[in-house]
């Protein structure tokens, strides 16, 4: 299923000068949610699943006090949460991907998205890159790093992800790249 793109205007950007102009703009590609690295991930949690329900039912027979409705309600605790921890992650996720929106101008790399009743809005200003770090993912997409310097990539997962400007998952990365390339250099992870 095709997901529309959001058009974003100059106007609606509100860009920082006259000679500012969107050269590019998309979104995170869809990804199923049972795709190669899915399955794995929902096979572990529904094996712990069935660890946890079978300890609890032993327990529950050596300790002869427990009654039916208690090991029944148990059990049905079990499942539930194992159910929310397997399905809400890729709930959020595709949440995520559908309210963001990429937009590459000749003097910034932007991420806006949509949180509730406001935007959120990050970028980095393309003059104060030294390189852009391209990781190709196995799903036939791309991931764009716009940091500033070469240590940051790796403190990535320590800060507020508001703060980074990362395009992920960008299907048509061959041509992202052939508009960036001229601005600043190109590295591939």
């Amino acid at each position: 299923m095709l997901r529309e793109c959001i058009i974003i205007t100059d106007k609606d950007l509100h860009l920082h000068s006259d000679d500012e102009v969107i050269l590019w703009q998309g979104n995170p590609q869809d990804i199923k949610v049972f795709d190669i690295i899915s399955k794995p991930v929902i096979l572990l949690i529904g094996l712990f699943c069935i660890f946890i329900i079978a300890f609890a039912v032993k327990y529950f027979f050596l300790t002869e006090g427990a009654n039916d409705f208690m090991r029944v309600f148990v059990t049905a605790i079990i499942l539930a949460l194992g159910i929310f921890v397997a399905i809400v992650p890729f709930v959020y996720t595709s949440r995520l991907r559908k309210n963001t929106t990429y937009v590459l101008t000749n003097k910034r790399a932007i991420v806006l998205r949509e949180k509730g009743d406001y935007n959120v809005t990050a970028y980095r200003s393309l003059n104060k890159l030294k390189n852009i770090c391209i990781y190709k993912n196995n799903s036939d997409t791309a991931t764009f790093y716009f940091i500033e310097d070469s240590i940051e990539l790796f403190s990535i997962g320590e800060r507020n992800s508001f703060d980074d400007v990362i395009f992920r998952n960008i299907k048509d990365f061959d041509e992202l790249e052939k508009i960036v390339s001229p601005f600043v250099a190109v590295v591939h992870l």
